[in-house]
Formats: structure tokens, C-alpha cells, sequence
């Protein structure tokens, strides 16, 4: 009886190891308690209510709350919940822990993992085997600090080589951690060294003791992954001798967070029962060198690490929220998302899959788990209604491939794997542009072309003092197999050949690979989430990834077009002040929170009730637009999209913003507890400009007064990068700076900030000045904030103040041997590391002529003082000329230009729609094939506007250029998205540009041609005509299709168009015309797989009703062939492939014969033959009888 009282003593949620419920009926037959996972319905389109809060709650919070992270997929769907029981994932922020015991004892206890910091390495094996000598160029050295004191047996040396050491230990003094130096030797030969000095060299410097120790000595890693059973020897053996884990004992049994390489093992010598030998059990350090790349790195003993360094399996939700990295916002107005295709399921279907969330799998074996994707996309492929879209999704998924080997626990998951092939099935009739973002931003590309967590060489040297560069597998395949090749085409495939050699001109060269890999750095997991399937806890797979800024490479990159990723963006310098009010602006909802997504404020701007927020006045125009009603309650849309110019509205009240006084905004607030974000549209900045301000802030140390401060930085006075500080040194008895910001956080110009601090002057009064906050390393408060420091950031100093009239800040150029150029900041104080003349951080020049100053020319002779020589200024690194600069924007076109073309091939720099400026300040005319709009006549602001019916786009040029002059030479002027101001290198700069980065390959006139022959080929014909490859080519470029009065494409007709591909491909006359069925030449090879599955749809192929699902077994062993089942990036043909024989006399390709060798041509004829005999028959030990 339901209604008997024990049955309400039945726990309502059914927890891992808890007693089988029984139950018996009336009949005396017992029946026992089925619980069945339940699946949330949480799609792009329906999110969510709660974000999974509910579920949350009623388990104790041992499911995770299922908010999606808003991204590019659902930004636009995304709703505010009225829910109170709704939840978010938190939003990330800024924290730092030590990289002690405690921590990491921490560490492992909230992750269920082993961190270690190893001990135990040697610098001499047992065997004789050595490490690298500390003299070898280019190798990091790790010396030990001993102690504050002499060295009780200090190694004798030579004095070259002592000489050397003592200079590199001093090279890398500012290294902080207290126990430890890491050095390395420079290649360029500059040092001199002996390399017979013993290893575990000791050395005295100054005080102190330093010795030489393996250069991993004292690292942290992850070695969660070699104390599973199947991974590390020594545990199985462990295990048969009854003894503890070798890798789990060091913190399961002895609590301890350092873990011993066993070197010298305690077994060594004795004798071996069984044997009558001895162990021989001392590993050698090879060992620990073919094993290390295994375990993540964490970092160094006694470092400070921030929590969004950690590798991914330790950020975790329990992790952050003990470190403080991130922070909830409360219930109220919680912003909910969701993701494409996360239905629900019906749980009493039965339970057709399982799914992994531990290490825990006692219902599946392992090969079956690695077998439920290629279930699902046999079962589709057999029974869908949707045949075409599951074709095309077949076909794009062959282009656009992952290798499952590349991807950690992949045979314990099934759903990232699905998701991933979603994107193609989703996008089969979309648009191509939109599945090579979605693919760039996935997890499981990330892992396979290896660019997850992906660093700058900037970023590498500034946290680890490692010299690093970018990872550049997935800028070569990006490239090379998804949209450009290796060879220039025409529209009908034929390759573009040089006019002097008549050899095909190649798409790219590895400097394009080197500057691409730059843009694809950042790119991390999100926060695990709930209502997924996740093994091992290492972080969400299934979401697209998130891109942390301070990991994104900030300078300019080049393209594939002789000029710069950015070219064709207007300039931010160039954005009209108050953009914020004008039409075009855009606002996105972010809930209750008053922090930014896209940009960063301190956590502390959410806490703290006296931080000042930009409330909009109630008369506000602006308001009432992203009220999103005109009648009746607000509506507050997900995103508003200012269609008008609006004119300011000045603050009447001092608790309400004034519109009219701030050069920008970064959040406002709409009503209680409800904010907007204002996103800045896309915008490059230059990496030279006139008249640079230095910001000011440095206390002279390491030390920051908030989490972003790197150092003094220098800063274009045109753009809002930073806030006031206000001194007045003619008052007595303080020196306090004050501020007089709208709100906190506030972002201005140098121009507002001078305004700022003028308006504290009495009539006829010039005491108040900007300056710096922080004179001579000692802090000069801020006179209302001594104690809130984050509410201080980076402010514009003008060393008026005790200094003279003019900022103390200048840019210059870093020149090497091939003309390559790095950004130089000169500054009165600490400047940030990655624009210091030691930077490693350079990028291509476009030298006028050719022609550069170099160190190999004595910088052309100093040019009469603009350039210096500098000799080698890091380890491993090579002399360069330093170089004053001027820069100078100069008018394109001085008269009207002839043409579109010309336009474009002329200006590099781009422009914002002239409506953006507001009503009357352009006029407009058409001349020609553009229009040209003017502001007070033909001139550098003058902007013109091109449409591209080719790439179905509108485009605006700026009629100017931009020069940077060193005496006689000259360079075009590089535009960057990133800033070069620490604490405004943020997300939404990152996202733009990797927006371009995927636009640059995309828009490539090469894509078109190159993806229409690779969809040809995978729709039954090897070896397509040019005219064929041009026509589809042409449906792809023009967004449409006709055929027999049918026009096929999406409205509005767009480049990349793929309904329109697909109809091209299947209606043109040379894929249905009969006769050419006679041509010996004509068609292809049928795919082994596509073979098999159309042979049971025509055969009627139905399952029997206890197993509903296709299911075959080891098929890519068998024909060579199965979804999910990649050997290499290449897919399992080459487009080109030409067997040997008649076909290669004919030069002619046939792909799919790469996989008809005889063993496997059989296996597939006996399968077809028992598969119509027998059917699918799956016996009752897991093996395959009949058919496949």
C-alpha cells in the first residue's frame, strides 16, 4: 500500500550504496526498487527554469546545478528566472593560494586526486644516466636555496663557468618562490661554460647557498593518472603482493603532499624469493622523462598560483569555492541558458545507455560504454527519417575530424562525443562560417589538436619563467583540412599558379601557422555543470570552451593576405565618444549581478554595498529603451540593440549616473537588482601611437593593490583604458589623491580625467592635477579609499605634479635580424614585463621597400640617433636594434578613388557605420560602385562603403593610413585586439578576435572551392569537373541555388550557405544526368560504411523488440570504417588518394579504395551476405554471430 507510513520513510532520492528497496505483492512475487537516472529538458530555446537549483537542493548538492554557461549558442535564448530556487555556475574570478603542504593536502581532499610536489629526482641515476647539464643552451636549470648562509662544501669551479652562473642566478633574482631559482642558458653563445662541471654544483652567492638540482625537483603534478590500476606497473604488482598503491600511499597513508621518485629504491640489493636474484628496482631518470608528459603540471613548490592556472581536473566548483574564485549571485534575478539538443529522457523506456560520472562502472563494461556512440549514429543512420541532413552531417563530420585517441577517458563517454557530431547535424543545412566556430570552441577539438590551454610566450615567462610558444597543431590543420588546403584554387579547384614559374601558389607558409597559433591561445574548459555525462571530474566537455583573457597572446598577428589579423576594423580611437548612447550600441542582460561578463571588476564590486554603481536616471531615454516596453512593465530583453541615437540625460540625484559626464559605461542598472553590460563594438588598436600617456599606480614592487596589476604601462590618451587620480601639492600637510569618478570602475580618457580633477579647482585656480596615486614605492592614498583598495586601478599620470608638464612614457621599437618587431614601453617606473626590452613577444613588420635597420648593420648606423644596439638582452635570445619612433596618419586618398577595388586594395584600416556618429554629423553620396560619406569635406574622416556581394557582407574603410617612421624607414602600423593595459585585456577583445582569426580563413577566396570538391567527393562522385566544382562552388559563395524554378538557400542569402551547397551538389546536371553513368570515370567507390547501413534501409531493416538499437561490433577492424572511429586527422581517406594501376595512368582519384585491401573487402562481402541470411543477432556473451 502507497499510502502506508513506511513508505514515506523511503529516502526520497536513492544515493550511491544505499540498501535495494523490495517490495511484495499481494500474490506473495517480490519486486525490487528500479531507480532510473532522470535527464532535465534544458534546451537553447526552453532553459531551465531554475538552472537545475530544485535538484540541487533536494540532493544536498551532490548533483551540480545545470545553468549553462551563456555563450555564442545561447546569449540570444537566455531568460531571467523568477524562480527562487534558481542557481547559476558561478562566475569566475581572480584567485591566489600558495603552492604549500596544506594547500596541497587541500587540494586532494576536495578533488578526491594525488598532487604531489615530487622529491626523489636525481641529477645522476643509479645506472650513470645524467640529466642535461645546467650549461646546455637553452635549458632550464633549477637551483635549490640551501640556506641563508655560506655553502659548507662549495663546488670548486672555473672561473668562466663560476663567472656565468653567478650572472644567471642574479638574470633571474626576481623569480619569488623562496625556495627555488629556475635559469636558463642562453644559445646564442654569448656565455661561457664548462660542461665536465660535476652536476649538483654548489655555489655561493652573496648569502646564500644554491645548488643544482633536477630540474623538475620540487614541481607539483597531477598524478592522479598512474594511480589507476591499468596505468602504472607497479600498481598492479602492489595489488598482487597485498600492498599499498605506490602512488596513492603517499597521501592515503603517510598525509603527505610530497610524493618520492625512487631513485634509489628501498628494495634494491635484496634478494628475490623466486628468483634467488636481486631486486633491481632503482628508476632510472629516463623513466620520469618518457612518463612526466603524462601528469599535468601544476607548478612549483612555494609558488603563488592563481586558481585559473590549475589544470583543469582541479578546477573544480568545491576548489573555487574554497579559494574564493567564484563568486554566486543570489537567486534573485539569476540569468538561465541552456544547450542545443539537452532534452530529457524517458526513463521508462528502460535503460537502453549508461552513463559515467566516477571511476565507478558496475553496469557497463568498459568496451560497451566505448560502443554506445557508434550505437546511436548506427541506429540513426538506418532509421531516420531525415536521411539527407544525417548524409551531410556524415559527410562534414569526415572534413571535420577528431580522433578519439586525443581525447582523455574517451571510452568511458559518450555524450561529448555526440554533441561533438551534433554541430554538423544541427548545421548540415546552416551555414559553414557557423560550424567552424562552433568546432574551434569545442572541447574535444581543443584536446585533439592539442591548443586546451594554450599559452603566450608573454604569459609563460611572467607566471613560470619558461621560455614557451604557442601550440600550433590546430592553426596548421585548421588550414591545411578545414577550409583553405595546402594550394591556391580558382573557383573550379584549379589551382592558382604563379605567372612567373607556372608552379600552384600555396595558401600558407609556417610563418603563417607561427602567427595564427598566437590567436588560438586562452581557450580552456568551462566550470563543470549538472544534467551531463562527465567522467573523471577533469571539466566540462560538452559546452563550448571559455577563453581566459590573461593566457591570450596581445600582440598583432598576421593573415593570410600580406596584412594584419584586425585589418578592416575601425580603430577604438576612432569610435565616437559616448558610443555608448548611439545608435547601433549594445546592451546583453546579465541578472542581479553588478559585474561584467565580458570585461573584469574586482569580486568585491558585488559585495561591498558602498561600491558605486551607474543606476540610469529615471528620465533616461537609455532606460526606457532596455525597458523593452513602451507600455505597461518592463520586459527587459535578453539583449537591446540601440536603434536611434539617444540623447544624454544628466543625473539629478546622487545616486543616479550622469549620462552626460562619463566617456563610457561598463554595466548600468536598469532597476533593483536588475544590470545591463554595455558591449563595445569591435574595434583594433594600434601598436604604435602619438602622444603616449603613462598610467600610473606602481608601488615600485611585485606587490599589486588589485589582482591585474602587472606594472607601469603606457596608454593612448584617445581611448577610455583607465581611471583619475587627482593631486594637489600646493595644499599642506597631504599629499592624499582623490577621486571623482560617476561611478566605481569607471573607464575615461586622459582628456576626462584632467576635466575630472580640474573641476576640485576654484575659479581661476590650477592646483589639481591627475597624477600618479603612488610616488617612490610608497602608497599615497586615496583619500576616501585607504581601505578599500580594489577600488583602485589604473590611473593616467601626468607628472605635473612634482614631476614637470609632460608624461614620462614612450614607445618604442625592438628590431632582430629578419625585421620582426616587439613593443618597447619606456616608463619612470616597474613596467609590465611583456613590453620591456627584453620581451620575447614580436611580429612581423611590413617594411616599406623591404628594407629595415638591423643589428647585422649596425641599425643602419644608429640613424643619427634613432636606433641603438642591443646586444643579446635575454637567455637564448639575439641582439636587436632599439629605435625611437613616429608615427603619422596620413590621408589615403587625396581625390575621389576610381573604384570598390581600389578601396580595398588601398586602405587597411576600417571604419564604424557612419550612423553610430548620430543624426547629421555625415553626409552621403553614392560615386561609382561604393558610398562615400563626409564629414566637413574629402578627408581623413571621411568613410567609405563597399557592398561585398561576395561575402555577403557591408564593409567600411576610414580614408587613412597609418605609418610608423624610424628616420628614413618606415612600416604600416599593426593593429592588435588585445590591450596592452593589464586590467583591460579581457574576454570580449579575445572573442573578437578570434571571431576575425575564423573570418580571415572563412572569407579566403580558397574556402569556397576547396569545401564544395570535399562535399562532391563524399556524394558519390571522385572526380568532379571544374565546371561542376565551380557551380557548387558558386552556391556556397552566393548563399543560393536554382533548379527547375526553386531557389534553395537560407534568407537572407549568405557566403557559406550550405542548403544551398548541398542543393547544388545533389540537382546539378552532372550528378543526375544517366549518361554519364556510361562513363567508366564517373562516380566512385561507395563508402564501406554508407554501403552497409543503405543496404538494410533498402532491405527494410527492422530491430527485434528487445533490442532496439543497430549495433555493430568493431567495424573500423572489420571494413576499416565507424562513426566516432578515426585513426588520424586526415579521416579514414585521403581526397586526393590514387591507388596504383589504370586510375593512376588516368590521373584519376578514388578515396574510399585506401580501405579495400582483401582481408577487410571480404569481411565486408561475408557480413552483407549473412546479414541478409541471419539479420543482426547479438548472443548473450557480447559477441556477434551473423551478419555485422
Amino acid at each position: 500500500d502507497v499510502d502506508d507510513a513506511l513508505c514515506s520513510s523511503l529516502p526520497d532520492i536513492v544515493d550511491e550504496g544505499d540498501a535495494p528497496i523490495f517490495g511484495k505483492m499481494d500474490d506473495g512475487s517480490m519486486w525490487v526498487f528500479d531507480p532510473r537516472l532522470i535527464l532535465e529538458s534544458n534546451t537553447v530555446e526552453s532553459p531551465l527554469q531554475d538552472g537545475g537549483g530544485a535538484v540541487t537542493l533536494e540532493t544536498a548538492d551532490k548533483t551540480k546545478c545545470s545553468n549553462v554557461p551563456r555563450t555564442f549558442l545561447n546569449e540570444e535564448s537566455c531568460v531571467l528566472s523568477t524562480e527562487s530556487s534558481a542557481c547559476n555556475v558561478g562566475i569566475s574570478v581572480d584567485a591566489t593560494f600558495e603552492l604549500n603542504e596544506n594547500n596541497i593536502k587541500t587540494i586532494n581532499s576536495l578533488t578526491g586526486r594525488y598532487v604531489y610536489a615530487l622529491e626523489g629526482l636525481v641529477v645522476t641515476d643509479a645506472y650513470g644516466n645524467e640529466t642535461n647539464h645546467f650549461c646546455t643552451p637553452n635549458f632550464r636549470s633549477r637551483w635549490l636555496k640551501d640556506a641563508d648562509q655560506a655553502c659548507d662544501d662549495p663546488t670548486p669551479l672555473n672561473n668562466v663557468t663560476r663567472t656565468t652562473v653567478l650572472s644567471l642566478l642574479n638574470q633571474f633574482a626576481d623569480d619569488s618562490n623562496p625556495f627555488m631559482r629556475d635559469v636558463i642558458f642562453p644559445g646564442d653563445g654569448s656565455l661561457g661554460c664548462d660542461l665536465n662541471s660535476p652536476l649538483g654544483t654548489k655555489i655561493q652567492v652573496e648569502n646564500e647557498c644554491w645548488t643544482h638540482v633536477h630540474s623538475d625537483h620540487l614541481s607539483v603534478f597531477d598524478m592522479t593518472y598512474w594511480s589507476l590500476p591499468d596505468t602504472h606497473p607497479g600498481n598492479m604488482h602492489a595489488e598482487m603482493r597485498g600492498a599499498e598503491n605506490p602512488i596513492k600511499k603517499w597521501m592515503d597513508s603517510s598525509d603527505s603532499a610530497r610524493l618520492v621518485f625512487p631513485s634509489s629504491h628501498p628494495l634494491t640489493g635484496t634478494i628475490n624469493p623466486d628468483t634467488n636474484m636481486p631486486f633491481e628496482l632503482d628508476h632510472p631518470i629516463l623513466r620520469w622523462e618518457v612518463h612526466h608528459a603524462k601528469f599535468d603540471y601544476v607548478g612549483r613548490f612555494g609558488d603563488n598560483t592563481d586558481f585559473k592556472d590549475l589544470p583543469t581536473g582541479l578546477r573544480t566548483a568545491e576548489i573555487a569555492e574554497h579559494y574564493g574564485a567564484t563568486f554566486n549571485v543570489d537567486s534573485s534575478n539569476v540569468l538561465v541558458c541552456g544547450s542545443p539538443g539537452e532534452i530529457s529522457n524517458d526513463p521508462s523506456l528502460g535503460s537502453l545507455f549508461d552513463v559515467t560520472a566516477s571511476e565507478m562502472r558496475d553496469t557497463t563494461s568498459r568496451f560497451d560504454l566505448a560502443r554506445q556512440r557508434e550505437n546511436v549514429w548506427a541506429t540513426i543512420a538506418v532509421k531516420a527519417k531525415d536521411q539527407l541532413r544525417q548524409r551531410m552531417a556524415w559527410a562534414l563530420d569526415q572534413i571535420l575530424v577528431i580522433v578519439k585517441d586525443g581525447i582523455p577517458s574517451q571510452d568511458r563517454n559518450t555524450e561529448i562525443f555526440l554533441q561533438y557530431y551534433d554541430i554538423m547535424v544541427r548545421n548540415a543545412f546552416g551555414n559553414y562560417g557557423d560550424i567552424m566556430k562552433e568546432i574551434s570552441y569545442s572541447a574535444l577539438m581543443a584536446m585533439h589538436l592539442t591548443y586546451l590551454r594554450s599559452t603566450s610566450t608573454a604569459y609563460e615567462w611572467q607566471a613560470n619563467r619558461i621560455v614557451a610558444f604557442a601550440d600550433e597543431n590546430y592553426a596548421r590543420e585548421v588550414m591545411q583540412l578545414f577550409t583553405i588546403g595546402l594550394i591556391r584554387l580558382n573557383m573550379d579547384g584549379s589551382p592558382v599558379r604563379d605567372p612567373d614559374t607556372g608552379m600552384p601558389l600555396p595558401t600558407y607558409s609556417n610563418d603563417h601557422i607561427m602567427n595564427y597559433a598566437k590567436a588560438w591561445t586562452g581557450f580552456d574548459l568551462q566550470l563543470q555543470r549538472g544534467n551531463t555525462e562527465d567522467y573523471m571530474t577533469d571539466g566540462n566537455k560538452v559546452d563550448p570552451m571559455r577563453i581566459v583573457p590573461e593566457w591570450r597572446d596581445r600582440f598583432p598577428k598576421t593573415d593570410l593576405h600580406d596584412g594584419y589579423v584586425g585589418d578592416g576594423y575601425p580603430r577604438c580611437s576612432d569610435i565616437p565618444t559616448g558610443m555608448f548612447l548611439n545608435e547601433g550600441a549594445t546592451y546583453r542582460l546579465i541578472g542581479g549581478s553588478n559585474l561584467p561578463e565580458l570585461v573584469e571588476d574586482p569580486i568585491e564590486f558585488a559585495t561591498d554595498p558602498t561600491i558605486k554603481n551607474f543606476v540610469l536616471p529615471v528620465t533616461s531615454k537609455l532606460k526606457a529603451a532596455l525597458c523593452g516596453s513602451d507600455v505597461g512593465s518592463c520586459t527587459y530583453p535578453n539583449k537591446v540593440v540601440l536603434s536611434q541615437s539617444l540623447n544624454c540625460t544628466d543625473g539629478t540625484l546622487s545616486s543616479t549616473g550622469n549620462e552626460c559626464d562619463v566617456d563610457t559605461v561598463r554595466t548600468v542598472q536598469v532597476a533593483d537588482g536588475l544590470f545591463y553590460e554595455y558591449v563595445p563594438p569591435a574595434c583594433v588598436q594600434q601598436a604604435f601611437y602619438p602622444n603616449p600617456v603613462k598610467l600610473g599606480g606602481d608601488p615600485g614592487t611585485s606587490q599589486t593593490p588589485n589582482e591585474v596589476w602587472l606594472g607601469t604601462t603606457c596608454a593612448d590618451p584617445r581611448l577610455p583604458v583607465a581611471g583619475e587620480a587627482c593631486c594637489n601639492p600646493t595644499l599642506t600637510g597631504s599629499l592624499d589623491a582623490v577621486r571623482v569618478n560617476a561611478y566605481d570602475g569607471e573607464r575615461m580618457t586622459f582628456a576626462k580625467a584632467k576635466a575630472r580633477c580640474s573641476s576640485l579647482n576654484p575659479p581661476n585656480s590650477t592646483g589639481w592635477k591627475t597624477c600618479n596615486a603612488y610616488n617612490g614605492g610608497e602608497r599615497m592614498s586615496f583619500a576616501s579609499t585607504d581601505d578599500e583598495i580594489y577600488k583602485t586601478f589604473y590611473h593616467w599620470d601626468w607628472d605635473g605634479v612634482g614631476g614637470g608638464d609632460s608624461p614620462t612614457c614612450a614607445i618604442r621599437a625592438k628590431i632582430d635580424a629578419e625585421g620582426n618587431v616587439a613593443m618597447v614601453y619606456i616608463t619612470s617606473g616597474h613596467t609590465v614585463e611583456y613590453v620591456q626590452l627584453d620581451s620575447r613577444s614580436n611580429f612581423p613588420a611590413y617594411w616599406e621597400g623591404g628594407v629595415f635597420p638591423s643589428p647585422e648593420n649596425d641599425c643602419a648606423g644608429g640613424l643619427n640617433g634613432f636606433c641603438r644596439v642591443k646586444s643579446a638582452l635575454v637567455a637564448g635570445g639575439a641582439a636587436a636594434c632599439e629605435c625611437d619612433v613616429t608615427v603619422d596618419d596620413s590621408q589615403a586618398f587625396t581625390t575621389m578613388p576610381p573604384s570598390a577595388d581600389a578601396i580595398m586594395s588601398t586602405i587597411k584600416i576600417g571604419a564604424m557605420d557612419p550612423a553610430s556618429y548620430g543624426d547629421g554629423v555625415y553626409t552621403s553620396r553614392v560615386v561609382n560602385d561604393f558610398v562615400v560619406h563626409e564629414k566637413k569635406g574629402f578627408n581623413k574622416n571621411t568613410i567609405f562603403e563597399i557592398n561585398d556581394a561576395k561575402k555577403s557582407r557591408t564593409l567600411y574603410f576610414m580614408n587613412v593610413e597609418s605609418t610608423v617612421h624610424i628616420d628614413s624607414y618606415s612600416f604600416r602600423n599593426p593593429p592588435h585586439f588585445m590591450s596592452m593595459v593589464p586590467s583591460e585585456t579581457n574576454l570580449r577583445d579575445a572573442q573578437y578576435e578570434t571571431d576575425a582569426v575564423l573570418a580571415s580563413y572563412f572569407l579566403h577566396d580558397t574556402t569556397a572551392p576547396f569545401v564544395a570538391s570535399r562535399l562532391i567527393k563524399r556524394f558519390g562522385i571522385s572526380n568532379p569537373s571544374p565546371r561542376y566544382i565551380e557551380v557548387v562552388a558558386t552556391a556556397f559563395s552566393t548563399g543560393f541555388y536554382d533548379s527547375d524554378g526553386v531557389r534553395f538557400g537560407n534568407v537572407p542569402y549568405a557566403y557559406g550557405d550550405l542548403e544551398a551547397t548541398a542543393a547544388a551538389i545533389l540537382l546539378d546536371r552532372e550528378a543526375r544526368d544517366v549518361l554519364l553513368d556510361n562513363d567508366p570515370a564517373f562516380g566512385s567507390l561507395r563508402e564501406p560504411l554508407v554501403k552497409i547501413t543503405s543496404l538494410m534501409r533498402s532491405m527494410e531493416y527492422e530491430s527485434e523488440p528487445n533490442e532496439p538499437l543497430v549495433e555493430f561490433n568493431s567495424m573500423e577492424m572489420r571494413i576499416g570504417q565507424m562513426a566516432h572511429e578515426y585513426d588520424s586527422v586526415f579521416s579514414f581517406f585521403l581526397p586526393e588518394y590514387t591507388p596504383d594501376g589504370r586510375l593512376a595512368s588516368a590521373a584519376l582519384s578514388a578515396p574510399e579504395s585506401m580501405l579495400m585491401d582483401m582481408p577487410r573487402m571480404i569481411e565486408q562481402q561475408n557480413g552483407m551476405f549473412s546479414l541478409i541470411k541471419y539479420g543482426l543477432i547479438r548472443n548473450r556473451i557480447g559477441s556477434y554471430d551473423y551478419g555485422f
